[in-house]
């Protein structure tokens, strides 16, 4: 028998991993259409938006944040 708390579990869906909690709110004539797209992708409307979520995340990581910077007027200083 094993202690309360510390049975191995069965069943289920595999971890994804660690991860953390994102809210947000969204207007309500989006939430029907947002369903219905996330269901045409086979998806439930959670996984649909962290995919998206992902999707942005990802191009901003290829362009680098350095892109977004204003270049320092060092020359300027340095004459």
């Amino acid at each position: 028998m094993t202690a309360p708390g510390t049975a191995k579990r069965g069943g289920g869906r595999r971890s994804k991993g660690e991860r953390t909690f994102v809210g947000t709110r969204i207007a309500s004539d989006y939430k029907e259409d947002l369903g219905r797209l996330a269901k045409v992708h086979g998806m439930s409307v959670s996984e649909f938006i962290e995919e998206t979520v992902y999707e942005k995340v990802n191009d901003f990581r290829i362009t680098k944040p350095e892109n977004f910077q204003e270049a320092l007027p060092i020359g300027r200083i340095a004459s």
